[in-house]
Parts: C-alpha cells; structure tokens; sequence
C-alpha cells in the first residue's frame, strides 16, 4: 500500500517536472517570435547558462553519481557477502569493501558521456558534407543587424539531434532520480535543466530565424526540443516502475555519471569556445559565469542529504 502511495505521490512529483520542463523550453524558445532580443543580453544568458551546466555536472549530478555509485557497489558486495560468509558484522565489511571497488568505471561511466556527444556531433556534424570540416556560422557581427549571431552547426538536424539527444539524457537521470525518491537530486538537476534548456531554446530560435527558416517549421524543432528531456524522464521512470528495466543502484549510478559527462561536454565544448571565440569574456561575463557555476551549491545545499 505504501509502495504504490510512494509510487503516485513520485509520479506527481515527476509529470509537475515535465510540465514546468516543456513549458519553460517551449516558452521562452517561443520569445523571438513576438519580440527580438539584443545580442549582448543573448550573450549574457548563455554565458551564465554555460556556468550553471558546468556547476551543475561537477557540484551535484558527479557527486551525487559517485555516491550512488559507492552505495551500489556496498550493496552488491554485501549480498555476495552474505552468501558466502553468513553474516560477518558490518564494520569487518566495510573495511574489506572499499578495498577492490573498480573505481574506474566511475571514469568510464563519465567519459562515455563525453565521447558518445563528441560522436555524434561529428556524425551529424557531417551530415553527408564531403568535406571535413563542419559548418559552424561563428559568434561574428551579422551584417543584417550588426548584432551577433549564436553559433549553431549550419544544418539544423546537426543541431537538433545533439539537442535532443542532450534533453533526453537529461530527462533519463530526472525520471531515474525522482524514481528512486532522491528528491533533492532530482530538483536539482531540474533547475539545471531548466536552466540551461531555456537559453539554449532561446540560442537555437533565434539562429534559425537569422536563418530565414520558415516560421512553422522553427516551430516545429522547437516543440520537438521541449518534449526530449519530458519524454526521457516519462519512459525512464515507467519502465523501473513496470520493472521492464530492473531497478539497480549502478544502472542509476552510471545514467548520472554519463549524463555529467554529456553536461561537461555540452558546456566545456559547445558553448563556451564558440563565446569566447567571438571575444574576450568582459568581468561582467565572467562574474555571471562563476556564479552560475556555484549556484547549483546553493540550491544543493538548501536541499542536503535526507537519507
């Protein structure tokens, strides 16, 4: 009984989530269309977006991975150990415990994320072109405007696939995180998201109209943007909740390492070289870059360990 009140009351948690998720990508993506937005503003945003994500992978969702990932591995051992010792008492254990954890697969789980964005920046990227270098329209001045331009691979099925993929990823340690009843895990890596969703649907709308793309279809990539991360979070926390997926510490452990990775990726990558390849970050930049970066510090600690 109380499993399935846990389970409904979780549920709540995570379709409020998914809401606020969509609307606030949806909605500010939409923003350009009714009015435009001056380019060193746009700047700003990204620039303490790109300082949030950072914060966000090393502060909470690294840590929290770590953690996850060191409690899984005690579990386990304890089982195996229950099996072959009987019951030996807890402190022998864990003194025997820490000793041969394969600590590496926290670094594999990390870098994977890492690699598998790289990846597909480089396959999309491509996109078919002959030619080796991707089509990046850089940070420049925009003739039309004489304001700057956000970078964003020319093709936006490049843009959009790393996009998507990125919400997805993201959505899958929400769904996992508010599964498992981390709550202030899961906030988190909301506000994170939230965070840095709405920058990069603000980046991404704004691109595309400098673009010429038609409206309709602007609108189109951008509701397809906003329902990735709901969508991974829905399917992830269902199929641990039917048991299609079986629900495992490490299986857990390994999505938030993986998604620190994407985050580390995405940030250290994408957003910052193309900004500071356009010039010199001023004070003002770099101020709002470091407190986006420990602001996620500030809502973790506001929400310290319940267990």
């Amino acid at each position: 009984k109380t499993q399935l009140k846990k389970m409904i009351d979780s549920q709540e948690e995570l379709f409020g989530m998914c809401f606020a998720m969509f609307v606030g990508a949806f909605g500010v993506g939409f923003v350009p269309f009714l009015f435009s937005i001056p380019s060193n503003r746009l700047r700003q945003v990204t620039v303490a977006a790109a300082g949030v994500l950072i914060g966000t992978a090393l502060i909470v969702i690294l840590p929290e991975g770590v953690h996850m990932w060191f409690e899984g591995q005690t579990n386990n051992e304890h089982d195996e150990h229950e099996q072959t010792h009987g019951g030996h008492t807890h402190e022998e254990h864990e003194h025997e415990g820490h000793e041969h954890l394969p600590v590496w697969q926290i670094g594999l789980a990390l870098a994977s994320g890492f690699v598998v964005m790289l990846l597909i920046e480089r396959v999309m990227g491509s996109g078919g072109v002959g030619h080796g270098h991707s089509h990046t329209i850089t940070l420049g001045e925009d003739p039309t405007t004489g304001g700057t331009v956000a970078t964003i691979p020319e093709s936006p099925a490049s843009a959009m696939v790393g996009l998507v993929l990125h919400s997805a990823v993201d959505g899958v340690a929400i769904g996992a995180s508010v599964f498992v009843g981390n709550a202030h895990v899961s906030v988190v890596i909301f506000v994170a998201i939230m965070l840095h969703k709405a920058p990069a649907a603000l980046g991404f709308v704004v691109f595309l109209m400098q673009q010429n793309h038609k409206h309709r279809e602007i609108k189109k990539y951008l509701l397809i943007f906003s329902l990735a991360a709901p969508v991974g979070a829905l399917l992830t926390f269902y199929s641990l909740a039917l048991d299609i997926v079986e629900y495992r510490d490490m299986f857990i452990a390994n999505i938030m390492l993986f998604s620190a990775g994407t985050f580390l990726f995405v940030s250290a990558v994408h957003i910052l070289p193309e900004i500071v390849r356009e010039k010199q970050l001023s004070w003002l930049e770099t101020t709002l870059m470091c407190v986006g970066v420990f602001l996620p510090l500030v809502i973790n600690i506001g929400h310290s360990h319940s267990h």
